[in-house]
């Protein structure tokens, strides 16, 4: 049981370092999937996506999770860019946050 309050955690402080130190980029939209609908905290729609990291100028393929109306957002289009956060350390890990 203890365990689970080191992963929660950590995922906490991995969170926090994220949107303290992390490094915004520009991410093109590959692929946008539905989601499985009527499941409870499962996102409504897996969002594809790649970017040039700007320290190494490698090329990156990732995802990330958006919970809302892609068609009523005209930002989430495929073949648009979008602002995302990574992580220096690990750049498989990102954070996308819909600004209204």
């Amino acid at each position: 049981m203890g365990y689970l309050g080191f992963v929660n955690l950590f995922d906490y402080l991995n969170h926090s370092r994220l949107l303290n130190k992390g490094v915004k980029v520009k991410a093109h939209i590959i692929e946008i999937k539905r989601g499985l609908l009527g499941e409870n905290h499962l996102p409504d729609y897996i969002v594809e996506v790649f970017y040039k990291h700007p320290n190494n100028e490698k090329i990156y393929y990732t995802e990330f999770e958006y919970f809302g109306d892609v068609n009523a957002n005209e930002i989430l289009k495929k073949g648009k860019d979008v602002d995302i956060l990574i992580d220096p350390q690990n750049p498989e890990n990102i954070y996308y946050k819909n600004i209204i």
